[in-house]
């Protein structure tokens, strides 16, 4: 994932990008990203909106239109002239009744269901 759009200060939900993503602009007291320093890895929040149904690899069945929370974990890369994170994995979080599920999910599946939801 390209997470230009979703780079920056602390930020708050701005108009969805291309890719159904929602920006983080700042003035929001949540910060979108955080570096544990111990393990070395970043956590960029956003969120994602489906118009309707969808479904991803893993799931049991499809899920509700609605906006999700989408958390993306990266691991810093030391050793170069700049500082460079590798994605290690894509989380959806997925509540329904009172109950919350944290979903790894493919990325490419992801932009893949987002632009079929465009259509």
């Amino acid at each position: 994932m390209d997470t230009s759009s979703l780079e920056g200060a602390p930020g708050r939900v701005d108009r969805n990008d291309r890719r159904g993503f929602q920006r983080l602009r700042p003035g929001n007291p949540r910060r979108p990203r955080a570096v544990d320093t111990v393990t070395g890895v970043r956590t960029t929040k956003a969120t994602v909106t489906f118009r309707s149904a969808f479904r991803l690899t893993g799931f049991d069945g499809p899920e509700p239109a609605g906006t999700y929370d989408l958390e993306v974990d990266e691991e810093i890369i030391e050793g170069n002239d700049r500082t460079v994170y590798r994605r290690i994995a894509t989380l959806l979080i997925l509540r329904s009744g009172g109950t919350t599920r944290t979903m790894t999910v493919n990325q490419a599946d992801l932009e893949a269901a987002l632009a079929r939801d465009r259509e």
